[in-house]
């Protein structure tokens, strides 16, 4: 309501009111924290305005941990196997259908007061429907997490041996640091560890994974942009791997279309899309309440995921070219501190 600078009715007695409209009611409710209109306190009012922030905010930081992993560090491979101008024409592309997707989704519950996928599939593919979709976000989030602890364990991996040896293990090629046995052991250790993390009832009740998850992505992904522009500058020096720079254009068509479906893959906000717009339903009273709130939230997380998407695709593939490692922060010298710092806040 303070959005669009309105105000209900109240009836105090036998006289009815108008309460002013934000943001004149603001002064009002700086002095008049006793005061009431009918049976709720005028000075409840005041905070209605600056939470709507506050809560979009958080909405994106939900809707962005889904897809900003330690996954961007690939797409620079995507951009020295495609091209930096087909690549970036790629990304912009996915990011237009990410949202338009998404929008239409939330359009559609408006339209018939459904807030969760199995029931739109269930509503456009009857019973069939229902059990594909739940088939479908089993299995993808199923690929995605174990995807993201294998990555994790290669960083973490890394990270240490840098640290404790001061040796680059990716320096000259890669290191087998753990047999497969061990491997096995280490990674079944890390899923026990963060499956008691996947079993609450909704997001909220772990906003504080997404917006750590998120700013640390931002923060390594500033870190590498800025690195990465270092080395583009100056060139390659010590045990670093520098390859040649990526054309404007190139690829097959299997090549155009295994990298675009890993960039497809890069806007995978949508199965946060349901679990965010539920919660909001609970707050706001209405699917048509919070819709509002959740479009504009897509619309940054997918502005914002663009933006970092083609920054690090450019200033990765001119870096280190044709020498990238798959994911790209392991091409950064992990000698230093504070690249160990960095993969050690990713992984």
């Amino acid at each position: 309501q303070a959005r669009n600078f309105s105000r209900p009715v109240h009836k105090i007695g036998p006289v009815r009111r108008m309460v002013t409209p934000w943001p004149m009611w603001r002064a009002d409710c700086r002095s008049a924290s006793d005061r009431e209109v009918g049976t709720q306190p005028l000075a409840s009012y005041c905070n209605d305005a600056p939470q709507s922030r506050g809560v979009e905010l958080n909405l994106v930081w939900q809707l962005t941990s889904m897809t900003l992993g330690a996954g961007v560090f690939t797409i620079p491979m995507v951009y020295n196997a495609l091209g930096y101008v087909h690549a970036s024409l790629w990304v912009v592309a996915m990011g237009i259908f990410a949202d338009i997707a998404m929008e239409r989704l939330l359009d559609i519950s408006v339209q018939h007061s459904k807030v969760c996928y199995n029931a739109l599939s269930e509503l456009a593919f009857g019973a069939a429907g229902k059990t594909m979709m739940s088939a479908i976000t089993l299995v993808t989030t199923f690929i995605a997490g174990l995807s993201y602890i294998c990555t994790a364990k290669e960083l973490l991996l890394d990270v240490t041996v840098a640290f404790l040896l001061d040796v680059d293990p990716n320096a000259h090629g890669e290191l087998e640091i753990l047999s497969k046995g061990k491997t096995i052991v280490l990674l079944t250790i890390m899923v026990c560890a963060a499956l008691p993390l996947t079993l609450s009832p909704t997001m909220g009740d772990n906003a504080w994974i997404s917006k750590f998850g998120v700013c640390a992505m931002i923060i390594s992904s500033i870190f590498f942009i800025v690195r990465c522009a270092m080395i583009w500058a100056q060139g390659c020096t010590g045990e670093m791997g520098c390859g040649e720079k990526p054309p404007a254009f190139k690829g097959s068509v299997g090549d155009v279309m295994m990298y675009a479906a890993t960039l497809a893959f890069s806007f995978s906000i949508v199965f946060a899309l349901f679990p965010v717009l539920q919660e909001r339903v609970a707050a706001e009273g209405s699917v048509e309440a919070a819709v509002p709130t959740v479009r504009r939230a897509v619309r940054r997380s997918v502005a914002v995921c663009c933006v970092l998407y083609l920054l690090i695709g450019l200033v990765g593939s001119f870096a280190f070219g044709s020498a990238v490692n798959s994911i790209a922060l392991c091409s950064l010298p992990l000698k230093e501190p504070l690249t160990q710092l960095v993969m050690l806040l990713v992984g």
